[in-house]
């Protein structure tokens, strides 16, 4: 048993922290065991929205309409290993965002769920139905958005989400919601619904997890809008009660791959390229800074041009660490990911052919250095068309203005370009800057001698 009392008023409102406890009594014999109020007792709610000041109003607008949420039909005997439910009338829990997103069901007989999302949010929250993961194609639940927003008027209203923008959140009538109620207090919202198992573009599958995408307002507004980082999935057994947590708003680790390979191969290893040109004279049109020079660039060139190249390596490999930790294999179903991991192959591969690099006078120096030449070229083509890709990719997944990032990487692609252009012209352009020798009749020397 529950029990909660007011702190003076005779209005039924909810009650304060710690004005409630729970208790388990057997009325056949004189004993029990009870929890005082504040635990986390069964009506307490400490856990429900994590955090025990919040978590508390959250369980108000649950408890209201929670009960309101499954009535009519008895819930079934399921959720055996799920996170029992701090909402009365709820079963399971799970919290899909630590300290702002918990969702709580249970499935009732009649072959419906009844749910309650516990959000830290004064605006919009949405809950959806997902085949992927994904926005596109999904149903959601969305509620406490402004009257007229929602086709029937309702606090919670059934959507098919044909895209990721708000203009593809459409009604729709391939599945509904019942007994819905929203409620908001103390920066918490409390949405509630039921809808059936079988219906909609995306049903619930009693026998197997359903992937649930969620999302809810950015600014505590609750005009329909873009949700920005404040999204994720899950996969959810309802009828077990068995959850498990999937890709969440956090972009960090998104963010972090970017750089480090950006950083990789749009900085160090194009830099590596024009200081070989420059410095390097064994190289096919010779280099730049040696032409007029009276010291032997040549040593340090190829300190630099190893040392900044193997730095770029490890800078790549550890963003494909980065990127693998979060995402798994999943990187590899996208484009980007395939692209970018060959980049980073090839890489790996030009790294052992620098060290298996033959002596100058060896004969097949020459078919070594075209080599070389061709998959470091190729390496780089790859990677830049891997960034691009990359950044659209984010875009996509994240809905982000990255123009600026188009813009950084594209002056970055150009500038390179341009410099490598300047330090490949023909041979004879580089011998007419080479000091010229004249020979003096009789002597032998050139006028630089005399």
């Amino acid at each position: 048993m529950i029990w909660a009392y007011s702190d003076g008023s005779q209005t039924l409102a909810q009650h304060l922290p710690t004005n409630k406890g729970s208790l388990s009594v057997d009325y056949s014999c004189p004993s029990f065991s009870g929890s005082s109020g504040g635990n986390n007792g069964s009506s307490g709610g400490n856990s429900g929205s994590g955090g025990s000041s919040n978590s508390s109003s959250g369980s108000s607008g649950g408890n209201s309409s929670g009960s309101g949420g499954s009535s009519g039909s008895s819930s079934q005997a399921n959720g055996s290993g799920c996170q029992p439910s701090s909402l009365p009338g709820y079963t399971c829990s799970v919290q899909l965002s630590k300290n702002a997103y918990t969702l709580h069901w249970a499935v009732n007989k009649d072959s419906t769920v009844s749910m309650a999302a516990q959000v830290a949010t004064t605006g919009f929250v949405g809950i959806g139905f997902s085949k992927d993961g994904k926005m596109t194609n999904s149903d959601a639940a969305i509620g406490n958005v402004p009257p007229g927003a929602l086709a029937n008027g309702a606090a919670v209203g059934a959507y098919y989400l044909g895209g990721r923008d708000v203009g593809s959140v459409q009604p729709t009538d391939t599945w509904s919601v019942t007994n819905t109620s929203v409620t908001t207090s103390n920066g918490y919202t409390t949405m509630v619904f039921t809808r059936s198992m079988g219906t909609g573009h995306v049903p619930i599958d009693a026998s197997a997890p359903t992937t649930i995408i969620w999302a809810y307002s950015p600014d505590g507004s609750t005009a329909l809008a873009y949700h920005a980082s404040n999204f994720g999935s899950a996969s959810i057994d309802f009828v077990k009660g068995t959850s498990t947590a999937g890709q969440g708003s956090s972009t960090a680790a998104y963010i972090a791959h970017g750089v480090l390979l950006a950083l990789a191969f749009a900085l160090l290893m194009p830099l590596a390229i024009l200081l070989a040109r420059l410095l390097l004279a064994d190289r096919p049109h010779g280099a730049l800074l040696n032409l007029n020079s009276g010291k032997d660039l040549r040593p340090l060139g190829f300190q630099l041009h190893r040392g900044i190249q193997l730095s770029a390596l490890v800078v790549a490999v550890a963003g494909m660490i980065v990127i693998f930790v979060q995402a798994g294999s999943k990187g590899l179903s996208w484009t980007h990911g395939q692209v970018g991991l060959a980049a980073v192959i090839l890489a790996l591969l030009q790294a052992v052919v620098g060290f298996i690099r033959p002596d100058k006078t060896a004969p097949n120096r020459f078919k070594w250095l075209v080599a070389h030449c061709v998959i470091g070229a190729t390496t780089i083509a790859l990677a830049w068309t891997a960034m691009f890709l990359g950044i659209d990719l984010y875009h996509t997944k994240f809905m982000e203005n990255v123009t600026w990032c188009y813009w950084v990487t594209g002056i970055c692609v150009s500038m390179f370009g341009f410099m490598y252009l300047l330090l490949v012209i023909p041979d004879s352009i580089l011998s007419s800057m080479k000091p010229k020798e004249h020979k003096i009749a009789g002597k032998g020397g050139t006028a630089g001698g005399v």
